[in-house]
């Protein structure tokens, strides 16, 4: 594939942007080998050669491999690049667009048939070449992981694969600059009641600009005395803690969570005169669970599935009926005014098993039924085999971002 203008002037733009910094830092060093170190507890100054407001410019447009590296040029620069007010502006400053993948990113997690290991693997959305593989470290010892979520660079992964364990780990992790955080022990249902028992453990994570923090939402089904029971707990990263919170009475049989400005969402169940279907919603900001109806579509239908997707800001819904060889799925989006409407009709499809997702361009990713990775292109109605393949029951894919957000300190809200 020949790389686009675009592409070849953002590569450029970093390579040059090093290139200065270790220019100018080359020179401040060689000028001042008597006066590098101040009394002030002998800290290095940042370059004077060149204004401190170029060099911070400068340092916000490049990825965060190159930041991690820079930390070590001077106590200065480690401690600019660790400032909470720098991790926000690179955030907001640095775009993929920056970079080689104008794109975005995907992150494919899934577990390696051969060897049984989990591999994060990180694509680039336009040439869907391998970027990076991220693996947890060794100590962790997972046997099996699950990605919660990706935001601003950060995971929430747990070694419970299919969320019924009451002895899960949760980590928050960063596998750009290689930081994890191991979330303090649960309360929801780690009593351990003889007259309770845990049916079932649903997570969330998202971030809210507003408030500033990122939370983990977690929700417990549980059988006391024979009868269904919920309770809710959320994880503020702020404050390290997990506190208890009034649960909507509902079942979520699938795991799968989206999140969008500050508001996460699952598909739930709740019983009646009959069985009905609605997205359960959590506001990260008053922490309270709300109950958003369905489009008008035959959900009554033997066979119909559901699965919650992100695009530019919006909520989109996909359904399918999950039988037989060949699918077709309806693409439905939600307005600001809560309204559905059915933007797409995707298929027939031969071989695909369910979506997954979109990418920045509004392709979905879907698993086959091979448990392969294939992309489908709405504007040309093609397929594109990716290489990538995992059991059929942990392929997952999530539009990544990378950052220097760290795990062990809040993040500064940038106007």
């Amino acid at each position: 594939m020949v790389p686009s203008s675009s592409s070849f002037l953002s590569g450029f733009f970093i390579s040059i942007s090093s290139s200065i910094l270790a220019f100018f830092y080359f020179l401040t060093k060689l000028g001042r080998r008597k006066t590098g170190r101040e009394e002030n507890g002998g800290e290095r100054k940042m370059p004077e050669s060149i204004p401190e407001e170029v060099i911070i410019e400068l340092l916000s447009r490049l990825p965060s491999k190159s930041l991690v590296r820079f930390r070590a040029v001077c106590k200065a620069w480690n401690t600019l690049i660790g400032d909470t007010h720098f991790i926000s502006k690179h955030l907001h400053q640095y775009s993929p667009s920056n970079d080689k993948n104008n794109g975005g990113s995907v992150l494919v997690n899934y577990c390696c048939p051969f060897s049984h290991t989990n591999v994060v693997l990180l694509l680039s959305s336009d040439t869907h070449d391998a970027i990076s593989i991220f693996r947890l470290p060794c100590e962790m010892n997972f046997e099996s992981m699950k990605v919660v979520g990706s935001c601003n660079g950060l995971l929430c992964v747990t070694d419970d694969e299919n969320g019924s364990s009451m002895r899960s780990r949760i980590v928050l992790w960063n596998p750009s600059i290689r930081k994890l955080r191991v979330l303090p022990k649960c309360g929801v249902g780690s009593a351990n009641l003889c007259s309770e028992k845990v049916s079932g453990v649903v997570l969330g994570f998202g971030y809210h600009p507003i408030v500033d923090d990122y939370r983990i939402v977690r929700i417990v089904s549980l059988q006391h005395f024979g009868r269904s029971c919920f309770r809710a707990e959320v994880y503020s990263l702020r404050t390290d803690s997990w506190i208890e919170i009034d649960a909507m009475r509902c079942r979520i049989y699938e795991s799968y969570c989206v999140a969008l400005n500050g508001v996460l969402y699952w598909i739930a169940f709740g019983r009646g005169v009959e069985d009905y279907e609605f997205i359960l919603s959590f506001d990260m900001s008053d922490w309270v669970f709300r109950r958003i109806e369905l489009p008008d579509f035959n959900f009554s239908e033997d066979g119909i599935c559901t699965r919650l997707a992100v695009l530019k800001e919006s909520l989109y819904l996909i359904t399918y009926n999950h039988r037989g060889r060949q699918k077709v799925f309806d693409v439905w989006l939600r307005n600001g005014h809560g309204d559905w409407t059915r933007e797409l009709t995707i298929g027939p499809l031969f071989g695909i098993e369910k979506p997954l997702g979109f990418d920045l361009y509004g392709r979905v990713y879907m698993k086959n039924h091979k448990g392969k990775l294939d992309l489908y292109n709405p504007s040309t109605q093609e397929i594109t085999h990716l290489p990538t393949h995992g059991l059929s029951h942990t392929l997952e894919v999530f539009c990544y971002k990378e950052s220097i957000v760290s795990t062990d300190q809040r993040l500064e809200v940038v106007e």
